[in-house]
């Protein structure tokens, strides 16, 4: 048994091996099967929340997943936690701060593929709304001031719910809900009062993030979650030429298919441009109006 299993105890009928496992477990430990195992062996019963605790503390980052488009994945049941967005405090396992939060998402996790685990956690205070608001960040990140306080409170309940929020009354429970001991919750505890100096004198001189993106963690609850990268869109693509025809390695037209949206003609080749919202899904529906009109003999 792997040490993130003895760590987390998780409810299983047969014992997994490796970290997909443990992070199957948790999905499914209110399946019919395992509630069935629970009224055999009472023992087996683990909170949710615990178990996600326990995988973060003793999991090493990244595993296998065969639903995953990379085939890789960070263990947990949210796929995409919107307000993990928000340029908010961050840390690494180790509680230290590691970057300047307010960049684009594939800055934030470049930064976090150098540290322990190649994961890091995002700390926030019961104001994470109204902070939000203020951060005003753009493209799908938006989607967390705009959809308002029902919004942010469906998703923050559903990843309390699923083991991979924290919620406490105090920063030094947090800390422990979140797996650091001993110098790393130390560290943390440090670095969460130092982010509150820096917020007092509304100049981050640590990373230089702008004030408007800088916010207090004073007021309970507070939040904190682990998150990972994923892989959203290549940056090569099938090659296409002005009318949206797939090429083929001749560079030469291929009948009947045409290709738009992310995954086509090379458009992203070199970054995916965060900071400007709309340019995806506008070439999308250009091409795509594009290639219709191909089809239908109307250019």
């Amino acid at each position: 048994m792997t040490a993130a299993e003895e760590g987390a105890k998780v409810l299983v009928v047969e014992k997994r091996e490796t970290a997909t496992g443990i992070r199957e477990d948790i999905g499914a430990i209110n399946s019919k099967l395992q509630q069935e195992a629970i009224q055999e062996n009472p023992e087996l019963a683990i909170d949710k929340m615990e178990a996600m605790q326990e995988l973060v503390r003793y999991g090493a980052g990244y595993v296998d997943s065969e639903s995953a488009f990379g085939g890789k994945a960070f263990p947990g049941t949210i796929r995409q936690y919107n307000p993990g967005t928000q340029p908010f405090l961050k840390v690494n396992r180790n509680g230290e701060r590691f970057a300047n939060e307010s960049c684009p998402y594939n800055d934030i996790v470049y930064a976090a593929a150098h540290q322990p685990g190649r994961v890091y956690a995002q700390i926030c205070d019961a104001n994470i709304l109204e902070d939000a608001k203020r951060f005003h960040t753009i493209g799908c990140s938006a989607q967390t001031r705009n959809g308002g306080e029902k919004y942010i409170q469906g998703k923050m309940d559903e990843a309390i719910e699923a083991g991979a929020l924290f919620k406490c009354d105090t920063l030094d429970e947090l800390a422990d809900k979140m797996g650091f001991t001993g110098a790393a919750k130390d560290t943390f505890l440090a670095t969460v009062e130092r982010y509150n100096e820096l917020y007092d004198k509304q100049n981050d001189e640590d990373f230089g993030k702008p004030a408007y993106r800088l916010s207090a963690i004073r007021t309970a609850p507070f939040y904190g979650c682990w998150l990972g990268a994923s892989l959203l869109t290549t940056e090569q693509g099938i090659a296409i030429n002005e009318k949206g025809q797939a090429l083929d390695n001749d560079n030469k037209p291929m009948p009947g298919l045409y290709i738009t949206g992310d995954m086509s003609g090379s458009f992203f080749a070199n970054n995916y441009p965060c900071l400007m919202a709309g340019v995806a899904m506008g070439r999308t529906l250009t091409f795509a109006m594009k290639s219709i009109k191909q089809m239908a003999g109307l250019e």
